[in-house]
């Protein structure tokens, strides 16, 4: 980065210290050549919007490969399952019988 400034300075001593003053030339102020701020700016968002687009990209890509291999592992265990008996694997009976062991039913008298 080129800087071109044109600086007036006076030099006063004090007792235990110099003290330098800078005054500006008002004529010439300073001056920043080949920076151009502008495009520093719009080059960082652009990057920025098409690293996360990228980013967005690839993880629907990997998502859209998973949920394929998940669905084509669901249809091989819908095919290797024998339906015939129309039962639901998932399926329960609620309905259950225990014996209690310590329990001795009263046999009738005759």
């Amino acid at each position: 980065m080129d800087v071109s400034m044109n600086l007036e300075t006076t030099l006063t001593k004090d007792t235990n210290s110099l003290i330098v003053y800078a005054l500006e030339d008002k004529e010439e102020r300073c001056r920043f050549y080949g920076v151009n701020y502008m495009l520093i700016s719009l080059s960082t968002v652009i990057g920025t919007i098409v690293l996360g687009l990228l980013g967005i990209l690839i993880y629907k890509l990997y998502i859209m490969h998973q949920d394929k291999r998940e669905y084509e592992r669901f249809l091989a265990l819908k095919q290797n399952q024998k339906f015939a008996l129309n039962e639901n694997a998932l399926y329960k009976n609620p309905i259950s019988k225990f014996q209690n062991p310590t329990y001795l039913p009263s046999r009738p008298s005759n």
